[in-house]
């Protein structure tokens, strides 16, 4: 009988985490293999400032609200410690339903572009493929070990290659296809 309590008391908690669970363990590492590392980067970077700048408004809008209340200094310290694993809790928790979002609203936009990368390493065997993009202003090697398959076996290091993307709604692009070139 004591089970079938909690369940019931906490039956909306156990469902949210049950959901936040599954956003992170199945839903958006499924999502991350459709972007290249550059974009995946920006996504989690933009989830956290958003994130971030959330969860510093919600705590100082509680803290402006409880410090009204508090009558020695000892309490403004136990304020701000709860404040702060809040703050925490919030961040894990919202961070993965932004950047599931991100995901989900990034792909209902579909413009197809194009971009050109520089073989930097190929391993067929072992299923390796990092690609160099000149034009990038921070991250110039890109891992997109996942793009290796059957089409790319005549892939050698320095060859030129077309990467197809969508280009999402957001501006991050999307599941990425490459043009092999005729050797």
């Amino acid at each position: 009988m004591g089970m079938l309590t909690f369940v019931k008391k906490y039956s909306v908690l156990i469902i949210f985490l049950l959901v936040i669970a599954l956003l992170a363990f199945f839903i958006i590492p499924k999502q991350e293999v459709r972007y290249l590392t550059p974009d995946l980067l920006a996504i989690r970077k933009w989830s956290r400032t958003v994130v971030l700048w959330s969860v510093a408004i919600m705590v100082v809008i509680a803290f402006i609200f409880y410090v009204r209340w508090l009558r020695r200094i000892s309490e403004l310290f136990y304020l701000l410690l709860i404040l702060s694993w809040i703050s925490f809790c919030l961040f894990a928790i919202f961070n993965h339903i932004i950047i599931a979002g991100i995901f989900f609203v990034n792909q209902l936009s579909g413009n197809i572009t194009e971009k050109v990368y520089r073989v930097e390493y190929i391993d067929q065997r072992n299923k390796q493929l990092r690609l160099y993009d000149s034009n990038a202003l921070g991250f110039k090697i890109v891992s997109a070990n996942h793009l290796l398959n059957e089409s790319t076996g005549g892939l050698r290091q320095n060859d030129r290659v077309v990467v197809s993307f969508s280009k999402g709604l957001f501006g991050f692009n999307f599941d990425p296809v490459i043009k092999v070139p005729n050797h």
